[in-house]
């Protein structure tokens, strides 16, 4: 009874201790952590995810329901898993429960940077002729915690998503950077997680973007409303003024792309947001900032957060092979092909919109060198290449012939472009000289 009560005390104090008594709850997250790989080796194994997530009001509850439950369970003769509570959290309990499941799990695999350090040295050994590495990452230690963590997390995926959601959408860096390290871990524990945690993210992002573009919508036909009353412009501009405090903005989803940059560079979260198509509709997202960056000045710095997420998964060295030669990790760890085209295209229609960073960070990540992609740019392999002719095309025949010579002559020479982008300029005049 002893260590189930700890247990149950623990879960409980760090549900309870966030954000009124620090020490405590570093301690119960701490004893957590080091019962649960106590207790694993010897064969038992709490609900602590179901108590990190509230689904035990108190700790005597806890206990009992434990309880409870072996004794249903050796009635039985299984271990089948009872109905799920209600849970009721507040924003402390919430944060408290992010930094524990944490902590609870065992250390990142792979390694940071172990994929890019690799491709490095298999392509540095087939340049001298030798072999490549055979194995690419060292087995993860702690196989039957990850496995038993990966389990619990199963039985309680409803309450984790809403953690997850809450987590992404939370105006706090401190709630994002423990939901982070969160993914992170929990994307090690097994090959269904990293699939499981994107699409949430991904969500919220959308949600985002929707309702900023509905808020939009909302205040041009206000404003159009009040323009067909006849009333002036002074008055239209303090209604506008009057609304823009509190409509949702474009530049909102900074919040969730700061999230995805660093899931980027883990080989297993980068394969699913690929699989996830997230290149269009970060092309697409790419394309309404840039048009409303006159506007709102917050848009320029989100702007280069997505061209920092564009470059990452364009990073054929970010691989769950990255042993393999790297013309196949070209073609199996890029964006597709219709998805590259698009952040062609999207690239190119918002050129004259973007400030000198993100001009530069464009120029990079189209024509290289870009170290965010693999020290190159889509112009250095042929998947890339085809999608540079093709969004290139697409842009082209969107435009109006004037204007897309104007573009791609004066008009970038104008903007102070790179003298990467000029050259890339060059290359679509010559793509497009047919249209």
């Amino acid at each position: 009874a002893y260590p189930t009560s700890t247990s149950a005390a623990a879960a409980a104090a760090a549900r309870s201790g966030a954000g009124r008594c620090h020490d405590l709850l570093l301690q119960a997250r701490q004893q957590l952590a080091v019962c649960l790989c106590c207790w694993q080796r010897c064969g038992w194994w709490p609900d602590c995810v179901g108590a990190l997530l509230g689904h035990y009001p108190s700790a005597s509850e806890a206990l009992q329901q434990i309880q409870a439950e072996e004794a249903d369970a050796r009635a039985k003769g299984d271990r089948s898993a009872p109905p799920r509570p209600a849970p009721c959290q507040g924003p402390r309990q919430l944060l408290a429960a992010l930094f524990a499941l944490g902590d609870v799990c065992p250390p990142e695999w792979p390694a940071p940077g172990a994929s890019q350090q690799i491709a490095a040295t298999a392509d540095a050994a087939a340049a001298a002729g030798g072999p490549r590495p055979a194995v690419a990452f060292d087995r993860p230690t702690h196989m039957q915690l990850r496995s038993k963590i990966a389990g619990s997390c199963e039985c309680h995926m409803a309450a984790l998503a809403d953690l997850v959601s809450w987590g992404a959408a939370a105006e706090s860096k401190l709630v994002r950077a423990a939901l982070v390290r969160l993914c992170v871990k929990a994307g090690s524990l097994g090959g269904g997680m990293s699939p499981f945690l994107v699409p949430l993210l991904l969500e919220v992002l959308r949600e985002q973007l929707d309702a900023a573009i509905k808020a939009q919508q909302q205040i041009k036909a206000q404003l159009a409303k009040m323009a067909a009353a006849g009333q002036g412009a002074a008055a239209q501009q303090r209604a506008l003024q009057a609304a823009l405090p509190n409509a949702p903005q474009l530049s909102d989803g900074r919040k969730v792309i700061e999230l995805l940059i660093p899931l980027a560079s883990k080989p297993g979260f980068k394969a699913a947001l690929l699989e996830h198509k997230v290149v269009g509709m970060l092309a697409k997202y790419l394309h309404k900032l840039a048009n409303r960056s006159k506007e709102d000045s917050q848009c320029h710095p989100v702007t280069g957060l997505v061209l920092q997420l564009l470059a990452a998964l364009c990073n054929p060295d970010v691989s769950m092979s990255p042993n393999a030669p790297r013309a196949q990790r070209e073609q199996e760890d890029t964006p597709l092909l219709r998805d590259a085209r698009d952040m062609v295209a999207a690239i190119l229609a918002s050129a004259h919109l973007l400030d000198a960073d993100n001009m530069a960070a464009a120029a990079s990540l189209l024509v290289g060198p870009c170290a965010a992609a693999g020290g190159q740019g889509l112009a250095q392999y042929s998947r890339g290449q085809a999608a540079l002719r093709q969004g290139a095309l697409r842009w082209f025949q969107s435009q109006s012939p004037d204007a897309a010579n104007y573009m791609i002559g004066t008009g970038v020479a104008g903007l102070r472009a790179p003298a990467t982008f000029v050259q890339f300029c060059q290359f679509v005049q010559l793509q497009t000289r047919h249209c």
